[in-house]
């Protein structure tokens, strides 16, 4: 028993640090490098954490963003001259820009909001408070006896 309220406890505590670190970040804090986009060429970005950003593409034709991790095309767009994209990265990891461009496709990524983008705290919090919860029910139990 002692070992699960540790577990709980450990569980908590990290949930909480880790909301406290994410909730300090701030858009300026984060910088992307560039993704370019050429024929059969490929870029890949790691974005360090969740982030709602803009994209700012250069060139003519089309490209997509794929997430390495999951194989999921996450966003698929088209450029003509120059054009800005609104796109929400769902996790930390590396993210794949390719497309069908003959002339390229330049793709500045800046951050508008990273760490929790739109109701990611919440989701955070919920689980402090269940893991707390647990360890709440589990130390009353422990009195008990």
């Amino acid at each position: 028993m002692r070992l699960f309220r540790a577990l709980l406890l450990a569980l908590m505590l990290l949930s909480l640090v880790s909301l406290a670190l994410q909730s300090n970040l701030k858009p300026s804090d984060v910088h992307y490098k560039t993704a370019f986009v050429a024929g059969r060429e490929r870029s890949a970005v790691y974005i360090s954490s969740m982030a709602s950003v803009k994209l700012y593409a250069v060139g003519t034709g089309e490209f997509r963003i794929r997430d390495v991790q999951t194989g999921e095309v996450i966003f698929t767009g088209e450029v003509n001259g120059n054009r800005a994209f609104t796109l929400v990265f769902p996790h930390p990891g590396f993210y794949e820009f390719s497309g069908n461009s003959t002339q390229g496709i330049t793709i500045t990524i800046t951050p508008v909001d990273v760490g929790f983008p739109g109701e990611q705290k919440s989701a955070h919090l919920w689980a402090s408070a269940a893991f707390g919860g647990l360890l709440a029910l589990t130390l009353i139990g422990g009195v008990r006896k």
